[in-house]
């Protein structure tokens, strides 16, 4: 049984006009594997035509396409882990092997104050070991060297998932997120989840939303603020930043650095405007 996190609700102050808008169904972009083939020296991974980026820090140990695991259909993306300890070659304390949906700067990019959806099926290999320290699934990011204003993850301590969120008021670091919902996962077997989000920094710029859907059932339906003010200066570590005005979408793993295995299986990852358009079935 998920466990849901109220957060304070917001006035909407945008034009009605704009948040009624009808959505016209419509899917971005598509990861199925069915069609897929991943690079063997830059890692990217391509299907029908369109090329996603692996992105990666630390140590990772494989990624492929499965012919034997899947969720719909007979293949599946893996992404495999094995324990790390100390600081990484590269200088890094995380481990992260992650292919990324769509860039902020690309067309049809998620921005704020738009009603978005987002569908993947995961499954946690059952060799994939209780982490001491969150492992991070799927991400809505906005920007070095902030952390995600969302993320969907396996919650330190446990084999729970965690939607958690972050914002200007709680701060843009790792220990700033605020959960949203939670429940439990079971090693080996299939999890179908769909979160739309309407992202929103401030109340005067309008009302965020966010709802999650596990295995058909929604969790979640929350009115709040989601993201960072893209146009303010950001002070960390002796400089400033702003934070991207549109956001990156990336599924896979990335996780501070620990002795622990983390394997787990993507299938019907999916970006687009409505519920139905991303639905992993």
């Amino acid at each position: 049984m998920a466990v849901v996190r109220s957060i304070p609700m917001v006035a909407a102050l945008v034009a009605a006009n704009v948040l009624a808008a009808p959505c016209v169904a419509q899917t971005y972009r598509t990861v199925t594997a069915e069609a897929a083939s991943i690079d063997a020296t830059t890692h990217d991974l391509s299907e029908n035509g369109r090329t996603f980026k692996f992105i990666t820090k630390g140590d990772y140990s494989q990624v492929w396409i499965s012919p034997t695991v899947a969720w719909n259909g007979g293949h599946s993306v893996g992404f495999d882990m094995l324990p790390t300890s100390g600081t990484a070659a590269d200088g890094s304390t995380t481990d992260k092997a992650q292919y990324r949906v769509i860039s902020g700067s690309e067309t049809n990019a998620l921005d704020f104050l738009q009603d978005r959806c987002t569908g993947f099926a995961v499954r946690l290999e059952t060799n994939f070991q209780t982490p001491d320290q969150a492992v991070q699934l799927f991400q809505w990011w906005q920007g070095s060297p902030f952390s995600p204003p969302l993320e969907l993850r396996v919650k330190a301590g446990s084999l729970s998932w965690e939607l958690v969120y972050r914002n200007d008021q709680t701060g843009r670091g790792p220990t700033a997120a605020v959960s949203l919902a939670e429940g439990g996962m079971s090693v080996g077997a299939w999890y179908r989840f769909v979160v739309c989000t309407r992202m929103s920094y401030s109340s005067a710029l309008g009302t965020g939303n966010v709802k999650l859907w596990l295995n058909g059932t929604q969790y979640v339906d929350q009115n709040g603020i989601y993201g960072y003010n893209p146009n303010v200066d950001f002070p960390y570590a002796g400089s400033t930043y702003r934070s991207n005005p549109r956001f990156d979408l990336f599924f896979g793993l990335y996780r501070p650095r620990q002795n622990k295995r983390a394997k787990a299986f993507f299938d019907q990852v999916r970006f687009g405007v409505t519920y139905a358009d991303v639905n992993p079935g």
